[in-house]
């Protein structure tokens, strides 16, 4: 498969994950995983699980609220099981195929991805969250290979439901006018996304770390474009609202390069990537890949057979 040979070479998947209702079965992300197959070649990449950190709630107080991180000691109980279950994993495929990297305390998405880029080595990586499945085929082997050959593309965004209409969204709502830009020959396209978001996107990994993380003047302890416990998107959004917004225009949107893929086929009009409900116990009955009732259901090897390791 050219296509797995190429990807493994350039880009690493890293998948973050924390609590969920569903724990310690692993369907969630076996699911995620087993919807690699609508992106050929990216099941023979390296997968890079990050697993964030938890909050125990106190004594007589409210049930997990896992967004924000917080676990009763029986969540907190379940998690610690389903991470033990991905680290079986990695120790019968090899670190050089699946690793697991578990935050001793809470840092969010935004910081755990920031972690889990100090186990990446290619020149690109796809962020993946553990409630983000594919829908419908992606390209992934042409994007990477258009964005080494257009360094100002930095980052693309997979179609979401939220961004499948972003050309209208922006025109609407902020007055701006935004084109699609080719991508040489290469038949693809893309078009300026002017607001960060953290659903599935494929991002130069020297960019992520040297932009996105980038430390403020004197301050090494602070990453000023990505709050402390929080989402990329909360903060970097509206920082590139402003930019765009300012006196620059849209010429701001330079030092971000953030992208969003435009497919020009039939179903370029419908996600590509879509959302899992992990709060729903009974969601892993509607699962095409995994069962809640059986959490080795589905294979992370994150590498086919054929595909000769690095």
């Amino acid at each position: 498969r050219p296509e797995a040979i190429y990807l493994r070479e350039q880009l690493t998947v890293l998948l973050t994950t924390s609590p969920v209702a569903l724990h310690p079965s692993t369907c969630l992300v076996d699911e995620v995983v087993g919807s690699f197959e609508h992106a050929p070649g990216l099941d023979a990449c390296r997968l890079v699980v990050v697993c964030d950190g938890y909050t125990l709630t106190g004594a007589g107080a409210e049930a997990s609220k896992y967004r924000k991180g917080l676990v009763d000691e029986d969540s907190a109980a379940r998690y610690c099981e389903y991470i033990d279950r991905l680290r079986e994993r990695s120790v019968a495929l090899g670190e050089e195929n699946f690793a697991v990297l578990a935050l001793p305390t809470r840092h969010g998405f935004g910081h755990a991805v920031r972690r889990g880029l100090e186990l990446v080595g290619t020149p690109f990586v796809c962020v993946v969250q553990h409630d983000r499945s594919f829908l419908r085929p992606c390209p992934m082997a042409e994007v990477v290979r258009a964005m080494q050959a257009h360094p100002w593309c930095k980052y693309v965004g997979l179609p979401t439901r939220k961004t499948v209409d972003h050309k209208q969204y922006v025109l609407s709502k902020y007055g701006l006018r935004i084109s699609e830009q080719p991508l040489g020959d290469s038949g693809m396209a893309v078009l300026p996304l002017l607001q960060w978001y953290d659903s599935t996107h494929v991002m130069e990994t020297q960019h992520y770390r040297d932009f996105v993380f980038a430390h403020k003047p004197n301050r090494k302890d602070l990453c000023w474009r990505v709050a402390a416990g929080g989402f990329i998107e909360d903060q970097m959004a509206q920082l590139m609202l402003r930019d765009v917004r300012g006196p620059q225009g849209l010429a701001a949107h330079a030092q971000y390069g953030t992208f969003l893929l435009v497919d020009p086929t039939p179903s370029g009009t419908l996600p590509m990537v879509g959302h899992l409900d992990g709060r729903d116990q009974r969601c892993g009955a509607k699962f095409k890949y995994a069962q809640a009732d059986a959490p080795e259901a589905a294979d992370l090897a994150g590498q086919g057979p054929d595909v000769p390791a690095p």
